[in-house]
């Protein structure tokens, strides 16, 4: 059987602030206890529902070839609240993006393919992102 699927990679001089809809969040800088950790956080959806963007770096291990890896996590907690709007429970969401980056990439090459990566994500109204939810291959 053949299975292909066209994907297009984000122009990303494309991609500014009108062109993204709805309204931009202000994520503040907070304090990480790792200094590989940078972590800024939002609660626009409620004080007991914090947005959390982490970025995250380590270095190159050994018999990598100088590859080092960068994660991209955006983590939320969404607190369940009950008929009076006391907190039943919350449930903890993270959706991450790993990066395994060669000491001999360069940074166009870096950014082609996380152009190519994102768009197979947005293609499609989110098509990508409706199938990675449902566990579909």
């Amino acid at each position: 059987m053949t299975d292909s699927q066209s994907v297009k990679a984000i122009d990303l001089a494309t991609i500014t602030g009108s062109v993204l809809p709805g309204s931009a969040l202000a994520f503040e800088r907070i304090a990480s206890s790792d200094p590989k950790v940078s972590l800024r956080s939002n609660s626009s959806v409620g004080s007991l529902s914090p947005t959390t963007i982490r970025i995250q770096h380590t270095a190159p291990a050994k018999g990598s070839n100088g590859s080092r890896r960068a994660i991209y996590a955006t983590d939320q907690t969404l607190m369940r609240l009950d008929s009076q709007s006391n907190p039943i429970g919350a449930i903890k969401g993270s959706i991450a993006s790993s990066a395994l980056i060669p000491e001999t990439m360069t940074l166009t090459e870096f950014r082609a393919m996380a152009a190519l990566h994102y768009g197979d994500m947005l293609a499609n109204n989110g098509a990508k992102i409706d199938a990675i939810y449902r566990g579909e291959v």
